[in-house]
């Protein structure tokens, strides 16, 4: 399914089947195989309707943290809205784990460092660490002047950690190390040469954070469970959003497999000291 043009009123109808258990076999089966820790950010919608895949990453060690509701971006909402939206998928992902959710992600990577309200909102509603600044360029998303490594957002109601995904420059240009649709889309070998770049970069001082946390610098990489999904059906997209939808999909497993073989990993929980 694309939220992205999908209404969630159309979510599951026939033409639009909830094929989650899929892809999320697939991954959850992939994640183990390598002993990979992850943070899994559900949509409530679907967490309500797979309570079982939920409580299949709590039990496999992965953080179980919130993606809003219903997917909507969060600067097409207002305040409330999003208090909403944050508030049933809280509840909801809480009732299943019997845990506190703490991490959030924006859908379309939709927060603005700029407007204060939306991370207010966020730390009323708990959240300690936010991944939602991608801090590139895209006709999409991004924002060029956000830091490239994890910082602390001060509000008047707070702070709250933001790890933003995995970036590299490349030739003074800011570009995706690889995650979702840039790792389908991107050769191997750039992924690879990627990952050396950002081993050897030179980083700022890591945040100041709990004396648990087992933060060392590696960079956050991302995937969606539809991506392993290859067979779903086809959906009405046109133009880029269905190139960018389809694009090196069946590349998706044999690229994880490569980049798990070569790689160690921390949910966000462990990572920053969430215990």
């Amino acid at each position: 399914m694309s939220p992205e043009s999908i209404p969630v009123s159309d979510w599951g109808k026939p033409e639009y089947p909830d094929r989650l258990e899929v892809g999320m076999e697939k991954l959850l089966d992939l994640l183990a195989e390598y002993e990979i820790e992850s943070t899994f950010f559900w949509v409530g919608w679907l967490a309500e309707r797979h309570p079982n895949l939920v409580l299949r990453c709590q039990n496999e060690g992965h953080e179980v943290g919130t993606h809003t509701y219903d997917h909507r971006p969060v600067d097409s909402l207002d305040a409330e809205q999003f208090r909403e939206s944050l508030k049933k998928s809280c509840g909801i992902l809480s009732e299943i784990t019997g845990e506190k959710t703490r991490c959030h992600r924006a859908p379309m990577w939709s927060l603005k460092r700029e407007t204060e309200w939306m991370w207010e909102e966020l730390l009323n509603a708990g959240i300690e660490v936010d991944s939602s600044i991608y801090p590139i360029e895209s006709y999409l998303f991004g924002d060029s002047s956000a830091p490239r490594h994890p910082y602390w957002i001060e509000t008047s109601s707070g702070s709250l950690l933001e790890v933003p995904p995995g970036t590299v420059t490349w030739f003074g240009k800011r570009a995706a190390l690889g995650g979702g649709g840039y790792l389908r889309a991107l050769p191997t070998l750039y992924l690879a040469a990627s990952l050396r770049k950002w081993a050897k970069e030179r980083k700022p001082d890591p945040p100041k954070l709990p004396e648990s946390a087992e933060y060392s610098g590696e960079p956050v990489v991302y995937i969606h469970p539809w991506e392993l999904d290859t067979d779903h059906p086809d959906l009405p997209l046109a133009g880029k959003e269905r190139r960018v939808h389809w694009i090196g999909i069946h590349s998706t497993i044999p690229k994880l497999e490569r980049l798990f073989a070569r790689s160690q990993s921390l949910s966000f929980r462990r990572a920053f000291g969430l215990l």
